[in-house]
């Protein structure tokens, strides 16, 4: 059976039912759900037919190994447990300490609701799986979770500011496929302006999120700092917007020089940089791939790196940090900016504020 969001919300309703002590046919689990959808505060749009639960919960139970039980008579499910076990894949021990891996990746976002509701998913998980301590010996139920130790550490920048509000109207806009009025400050402006946006994606990249969508005036996809969005507004008045098969910001671009987009790079450029000899610079571009089709040369003074990408400003700023162990050869432009950037650069010596 495939897991999509409807199919995981049904298994998340017929969780909370069942998890409240209740038993029931089929037909009465039909009946209660076709019921609650006229509640003001209940949203969703599953469907709750007998066919479709019949097909759930049979999933539930051969696939997800969730403890449902029929009453004596075999009509009546039931389940002792005050919520639904996880399923078996779940409660290995290699499982539990993959979860506390990815918990501790989620520090590197923590004040943010992604950080929020994840972690609470992996803390629920890891309960199920031995914790160690630092003498490698497993912390007993009496000892408080924080005396378990990562072994695995990440390491990451700091987290802009971004209001609760902001968070949960994109989150409920993204959800629904909602239109939205944003309050935003362009970089390099102070006063906001209202746009209208069809959310995509959230990107989080080096400390920084954007919102990924397209700006119904401009007519294209941009990218918008949630820390400089004042305001937003859901238009449930309006029309949902149909989310497009190329919405994925990785289909615009590799991503690999960050969350950025040049509106004036048309499909892929082709780049190629020198790196001194034995230097940092060097050792570190060797390592990593940078981009498509990428290649490395050995050059007489060093290396010589190719790739395609369309991500120009932040690779011209990246070649500028690397100094004097870094040179660009190809495209031309890369070149020129890179040329006036060092000539700048250097008459800006001893000139004082």
């Amino acid at each position: 059976m495939g897991y999509g969001m409807d199919e995981f919300r049904r298994i998340q309703m017929i969780d909370e039912y069942f998890a409240s002590g209740k038993k029931a046919s089929v037909k009465e689990l039909a009946q209660y759900f076709d019921k609650r959808k006229y509640d003001s505060d209940w949203d969703n749009n599953c469907g709750f037919s007998e066919k479709i639960l019949y097909k759930v919960i049979k999933a539930m139970k051969e696939e997800l190994n969730v403890p449902l039980e029929k009453d004596p008579d075999g009509r009546m499910y039931y389940c002792e447990s005050k919520t639904l076990t996880k399923p078996g894949f779940l409660s290995r021990e290699e499982t539990g300490k993959t979860i506390r891996l990815i918990n501790g990746l989620l520090e590197t976002i923590r004040d943010t609701p992604v950080y929020e509701k994840a972690s609470e998913l992996c803390q629920e998980i890891t309960k199920e799986a031995p914790l160690m301590d630092r003498y490698g010996k497993e912390v007993k139920e009496d000892r408080i979770y924080e005396t378990a130790v990562s072994r695995v550490v990440f390491l990451g920048a700091p987290a802009s500011c971004v209001r609760d509000s902001i968070w949960a109207d994109i989150y409920k806009a993204m959800e629904g496929n909602y239109h939205i009025v944003i309050e935003y400050a362009s970089s390099g402006h102070s006063e906001s302006i209202e746009r209208g946006v069809r959310p995509y994606q959230l990107i989080f990249d080096d400390g920084i999120w954007d919102l990924w969508g397209y700006d119904c005036k401009k007519r294209k996809k941009l990218l918008y700092n949630l820390s400089r969005i004042k305001n937003v507004t859901i238009r449930k008045d309006a029309d949902r917007f149909i989310l497009p098969e190329d919405f994925d910001f990785h289909s615009v671009t590799p991503g690999t020089f960050g969350c950025f987009c040049d509106p004036e790079e048309e499909g892929m450029t082709r780049y190629k940089i020198w790196l001194k000899k034995d230097s940092y610079a060097e050792t570190f571009c060797r390592e990593r791939v940078w981009g498509l089709n990428p290649s490395v040369k050995p050059d007489r003074n060093g290396t010589v790196i190719e790739f395609e990408d369309n991500q120009y400003l932040p690779i011209l700023r990246w070649v500028m940090g690397w100094g004097p162990d870094a040179r660009p050869i190809e495209p031309k432009r890369l070149v020129d900016d890179w040329k006036d950037m060092v000539f700048k650069t250097y008459g800006n010596l001893g000139k004082s504020e």
